[in-house]
């Protein structure tokens, strides 16, 4: 509005001095030019910078002095206050990550382990059972056999009876002894071959299952008193030298290959085993009517109280 002004009053001296034509211009009428670069107006270039605008104060400012302030209040920029500083906020807390579920095995505290060899319980220097499977086994062998040995004494009695018989004089009896001993022959080789080992097998088989079931059963009695949670099956770690024959087998079969003896519950297992086993053999003897043996006098005896000394008042077990 000033540069306005300025600009309006050196139109007005110009016009006057055309009017006067030659006239003097008085010094006072080049005032409103120096008024205007006094304000530096874009009409004075400057060197490097424009420097900054200047507000003229009303005690300062020539003519016009309320106005001249007025324009000077409304150009001037009024800088905002700077806002106090604040600390940032903290950020939101995160939430913390579940913890994951525990498993089985962790979830419950004292997690029990142990383990068994059952190559040694299957022994018969431990396992007293296993020798009396053994007798037994014995016993079927040689039952098998006594059928074998019959066939043997049929066969050689035929082969008497033909040596007596001449083919020439009696040809048909010739002929029959030496069918029959041909089929003896076959029966012979067929209860070697097929019955008695089939036989035997099954006899063998149906024994080692009784004793692996005990085994398995005394395993569990002693589990659930002494509260393991698992118990597994280990056997000798290392395998010998020119154990060629099934060995893939014995190292499949491997299903702990490291435990500390802590673990080892073999010996108490075998312990159970022999007392369970003692007396189901004595409730076999009783129920055969067998003798049996007092506790109280060591004296044998075959009723349900003892009655080899007087004095004596044992019972039968």
């Amino acid at each position: 509005m000033l540069r306005t002004s300025l600009i309006a009053a050196a139109l007005l001296n110009a016009a006057v001095l055309a009017a006067c034509g030659d006239a003097k211009i008085p010094a006072a009428a080049a005032l409103p030019f120096a008024a205007l670069a006094k304000v530096g107006t874009s009409f004075v270039a400057p060197a490097t910078e424009a420097p900054a605008p200047r507000v003229e104060t009303p005690s300062s400012a020539p003519g016009g002095a309320s106005s001249s302030a007025k324009a000077a209040e409304d150009k001037t920029e009024v800088t905002p206050e700077p806002e106090p500083l604040q600390a940032p906020a903290a950020p939101p807390p995160q939430a913390k990550p579940a913890d994951p579920a525990p498993s089985a095995a962790s979830a419950k505290e004292g997690f029990k382990l142990g383990v068994v060899n059952l190559k040694t319980c299957f022994e018969r220097e431990n396992y007293t059972r296993i020798k009396d499977v053994d007798v037994e086994l014995k016993a079927k062998s040689d039952e098998l056999q006594k059928k074998s040995d019959d066939l043997l004494n049929q066969m050689s009695i035929l082969k008497q009876k033909l040596t007596g018989v001449d083919p020439g004089q009696q040809p048909t009896l010739f002929q029959k002894l030496k069918r029959e001993l041909v089929l003896k022959e076959a029966e012979l080789k067929y209860q070697k071959e097929v019955i008695n080992k089939s036989e035997f097998l099954d006899y063998y088989g149906d024994k080692k299952i009784e004793v692996y079931n005990a085994i398995r059963k005394a395993v569990e009695l002693i589990a659930k008193e002494q509260g393991f949670d698992l118990v597994l099956r280990v056997e000798t770690p290392l395998l010998e030298e020119g154990e060629q024959e099934g060995i893939s087998s014995k190292i499949a079969s491997r299903v702990v290959l490291y435990n500390n003896d802590a673990v080892d519950i073999t010996p108490v297992v075998l312990k159970r085993l022999n007392q369970e086993y003692e007396k189901e053999k004595a409730l076999k003897a009783v129920a055969a009517g067998a003798e049996w043996e007092c506790k109280e006098c060591k004296k044998k005896n075959k009723g349900d109280t003892c009655t080899a000394t007087k004095d004596c008042k044992g019972k039968k077990p």
